[in-house]
């Protein structure tokens, strides 16, 4: 029987739905898994109030006890009337559901030191853009240096003012896309958020995280539409969502959408939040922002559908790309006037059958295979999001530290033919030996329970078999295995 000894790991590494008119209704007040969520006249065409629930939105189960930590997942009762009454359907006003909140502005200047710092060292891989308000001003790439935190900055109100006088006080906007990797916590605290829903709503999604910072009287790019389902945590100040049906505008391209704004708005619908609020609207709705006072911040979490059928053909068409490519050097080789058509009619055909044996090849690629495997357990162990914060460094725990999974975020597993395990956490993914016991393991820490590392690890090394193989594993396997799913933040270490 063979023997195979793990020391250590290797990483490799919503339907659009037609408002029609304004409505009314009158629902009574009704209980919400362990919360009083009261529902205020919805879409009335001379209000236009839309529905907000009060109180919080927690399972008191799962906050009580003096060792607990915060909870940003909402009840199962909560998800399940969202879904029915909301997800693709109307826009939700939630009151303050959480204490404390998901993020705070000094979470959120950390993260723009960050962003300061990274834009630094590649300024590409930065996301950002900052407008001015008065005229559309948008400012991207080297320039946008001068525009984040500098080191005589000590808060976000000391940036913002700093900001504004550079400005000579003109309204500004600055969004910054893919905040989820300048703020890991902000992105767990989202999963966590997400995971209740994704639990009840048989749907896949993209989900796409912006932050916005600024004290403009619209969203710098007018009133649009987004195909997406959209969360807006409000962090500072106060922010207001202006909302029309589907069918108020005809299209991008309306001549209504350059009238005065003062009218438009009065037929708009209004989402109003102050910090710890979260402002919710489904697909389609055309809206716009506006930043109340001197300044609001909020992050904006858009859930877009997904079919894994795209992602399928996206990467067999990458794959085909990367295989054909150096053979065809660029162009080479294709027609460029009417009069080479005969001449390269054999290149084409060639080429075409290259594609097709790779094609044909594909069902026995297992590096393929396996990574539209990884894409995937990637994609639902990060919510949908493309890209994920960088792991933390590597930090070998010790035997006295106590450690625990986190079983609204579990690690995620797949058994390959050559005896491995897919595994993911947090969008990252490597593969392990599959030992019985390493599985073992993982599925222990998505139970979230408590553990010593010593105590995982005496518990978990040794010698165990399955399908006739031998796999030895080894203290430092555990031990390493343990420090890495610490820094890809998929368990926790309780002080």
């Amino acid at each position: 029987m063979p023997v195979v000894n793990v020391a250590g790991t290797t990483a490799r590494f919503a339907y659009p739905c037609k408002l029609g008119k304004w409505r009314k209704s009158r629902e009574p007040v009704v209980r919400v898994g362990q919360s009083r969520c009261h529902l205020q006249g919805e879409l009335d065409l001379k209000s236009k109030s839309p529905i907000v629930f009060t109180d919080s939105l927690q399972d008191a189960r799962r906050t009580a006890g003096p060792a607990s930590k915060p909870s940003f997942s909402p009840s199962s009762g909560f998800w399940a009337h969202f879904i029915k009454h909301h997800w693709n359907r109307e826009p939700l006003i939630i009151k303050n559901p959480f204490s404390p909140p998901i993020t705070t502005t000094e979470e959120v200047f950390v993260a723009l030191r960050k962003v300061a710092a990274e834009f630094e060292i590649d300024g590409a891989r930065v996301q950002c853009r900052l407008y001015r308000d008065e005229d559309g001003f948008l400012l991207k790439g080297a320039k946008l240096r001068r525009y984040f935190p500098a080191a005589t900055d000590r808060s976000i109100s000391a940036y913002t003012k700093r900001i504004k006088a550079k400005l000579k006080g003109e309204r500004f906007g600055l969004i910054l896309h893919e905040f989820q990797t300048h703020d890991a916590q902000f992105y767990l605290r989202t999963r966590e958020f997400l995971s209740g829903l994704a639990a009840q709503l048989p749907e896949h999604w993209t989900s796409l995280i912006g932050l916005f910072i600024g004290n403009y009287e619209q969203t710098p790019f007018g009133i649009h539409q987004d195909p997406a389902n959209v969360f807006d945590f409000i962090v500072k100040g106060v922010k207001r969502i202006y909302i029309w049906p589907e069918d108020y505008f005809r299209d991008p391209f309306d001549k209504l959408l350059d009238s005065d704004f003062a009218v438009l708005r009065k037929d708009a619908m209004i989402l109003e939040g102050e910090a710890g609020d979260i402002l919710c609207w489904p697909p389609n709705y055309w809206h716009v922002g506006e930043s109340i006072g001197n300044l609001s911040i909020s992050a904006s979490l858009s859930l877009i559908p997904a079919q894994l059928s795209n992602r399928i053909v996206n990467a067999i068409k990458n794959c085909i790309e990367q295989a054909l490519g150096p053979s065809l050097n660029g162009d080479a080789g294709f027609p460029r006037s009417t009069s080479e058509v005969e001449d390269s009619a054999d290149m084409i055909a060639a080429t075409v059958r290259q594609a097709t044996r790779l094609l044909k090849r594909t069902p026995q690629n297992f590096e393929l295979i396996q990574s539209l495997q990884a894409t995937w357990l990637n994609r639902m162990t990060s919510s949908g999001s493309h890209l994920a914060p960088p792991p933390l460094p590597i930090e070998i725990l010790k035997d006295d530290y106590v450690v625990r999974g986190i079983p609204e975020l579990p690690i995620l597993w797949i058994t390959t033919p050559d005896n491995q395990i897919l595994c993911s956490a947090n969008g990252h993914s490597f593969t392990l030996p599959a030992a019985p016991s390493v599985i073992r393991l993982l599925k222990e820490l998505n139970s979230g329970a408590p553990l010593r590392v010593g105590e995982f690890v005496k518990k978990y090394t040794g010698v165990s078999g399955c399908d006739g193989i031998q796999f030895n594993v080894s203290i430092d396997g555990i031990r390493f295995l343990l420090s890495k799913l610490y820094s890809l933040r998929a368990i926790e270490r309780e002080i």
